[in-house]
């Protein structure tokens, strides 16, 4: 993949450069999917409960237009197919939000350390979630060759994710390791680490309102990449978190009143090359 594309293994160390390697005209298809599931239950009563659900598929083809002489990355991402739903009751019923057509695409610029330096999107959260992805997919690796059992750490929930996807506001890292290299593929697997400790506007009530919430979670990823090609074959992703959350509304003027509530947060999120 233009995204993940890798250097070959290095026979005299047994070491590889999982850093990106851009090519002009390289065109990769890939279907993606992603859905989280976030639960409250109320602490007591009065109490805070809700449920939030967002799922997203799609397949998208993603293609190296040009690549400067200082390593700049001009790409192009042609949404192939795309559906995404998003339901919730935290704070009232809200429709479904399923409106979000396929056949437009997304072009952004990546420096050579894969920071994004010019991006057009559509205006569509669905498409913003997809760019996300594409970024996460480009900032993972380490910064040197390594050798397998060695390890490094990234800020970011794996290297598939986009924040969009989660009513609540939340911190991660991922700790990877190359676990194994075999006949010509590397196998890469990593532990997420989640915490919050902040608020989130998740409407718990018959108003917008922040709520505060403190929790921590984990996380596991697993994915591979071909290095005889660099691209990657499959990604997935899947995690849990789970904290306490407090709201406090005033009450009928007489006294402010306090709610609480557990929340549980459950998420997944997969790549898989079809082409």
């Amino acid at each position: 993949m233009m995204i993940l594309a890798c250097s070959a293994l290095t026979a005299a160390q047994g070491e590889v450069s999982l850093r990106p390697i851009f090519k002009s005209g390289d065109e990769n298809r890939y279907t993606i999917s992603a859905i989280v599931d976030t639960n409250v239950t109320p602490s007591g009563s009065p109490g805070l409960r809700g449920s939030s659900r967002r799922e997203l598929n799609a397949t998208v083809l993603i293609r190296t237009v040009s690549v400067s002489e200082t390593g700049e990355a001009d790409l192009e991402a042609l949404v192939e197919a795309l559906s995404f739903n998003s339901t919730s009751n935290i704070g009232g019923s809200q429709p479904p939000i399923n409106n979000h057509a396929s056949g437009k695409t997304i072009r952004l610029k990546l420096s050579p350390t894969g920071l994004l330096s010019k991006c057009t999107v559509p205006q569509s959260q669905a498409y913003q979630i997809l760019l996300d992805f594409i970024l996460s997919l480009a900032r993972w690796y380490p910064t040197g060759e390594i050798a397998v059992g060695e390890s490094w750490q990234s800020d970011g929930h794996g290297p598939l994710y986009s924040a969009e996807l989660s009513p609540i506001s939340k911190r991660s890292t991922t700790l990877y390791k190359l676990a194994s290299v075999e006949k010509g593929t590397a196998s890469i697997e990593g532990a997420v680490t989640l915490s919050s400790n902040g608020t989130s506007a998740v409407n718990p009530g018959a108003s917008a309102a922040d709520v505060g919430m403190i929790g921590s979670g984990r996380g596991t990823v697993h994915f591979e990449v071909d290095l005889a090609t660099g691209r990657v074959l499959n990604a997935i992703t899947e995690s849990q978190i789970e904290g306490n959350i407090a709201n406090t509304q005033p009450s009928d003027g007489v006294k402010p009143e306090h709610r609480t509530g557990s929340l549980v947060e459950i998420a997944k999120f997969s790549i898989k090359l079809v082409k």
